[in-house]
């Protein structure tokens, strides 16, 4: 289980604003996850992706996302040209799953009237 103070200076290291981080430290979820690795890379993705704010919205991501799966998540998006969705639902990543979004984006696109 990830202890209090290795989550506290990830947070810091991706100097995770006050308030957020207070949030964060506050989920007894994220404190079940048993590598703080993992956490730490779901950041870099965020990061990458310049989304670390999301994480004010909805701090679940950090308890509940598999950074593979965010990873791939992003990459979906990114490819339909709709990334800017997740800050309408940011919780996609915590609970979503790549290949249902995929569908999902698929069987929307196949629409007449929805195509992009």
């Amino acid at each position: 289980m990830i202890t209090h103070t290795d989550l506290k200076d990830v947070l810091e290291r991706y100097n995770i604003v006050e308030h957020t981080k207070t949030k964060i430290l506050s989920s007894k979820q994220v404190f079940l996850r048993k590598d703080i690795e993992d956490v730490e890379n779901v950041l870099k993705v965020l990061r990458q992706y310049q989304l670390l704010s999301l994480l004010d919205q909805c701090p679940s991501i950090l308890a509940l996302g598999k950074s593979k799966e965010i990873e791939t998540i992003m990459e979906v998006l990114t490819q339909y040209s709709i990334l800017p969705i997740l800050k309408q639902c940011p919780s996609v990543l915590a609970l979503g799953k790549s290949k249902e979004i995929q569908a999902i984006i698929e069987v929307y696109l196949d629409i007449p009237c929805f195509r992009y």
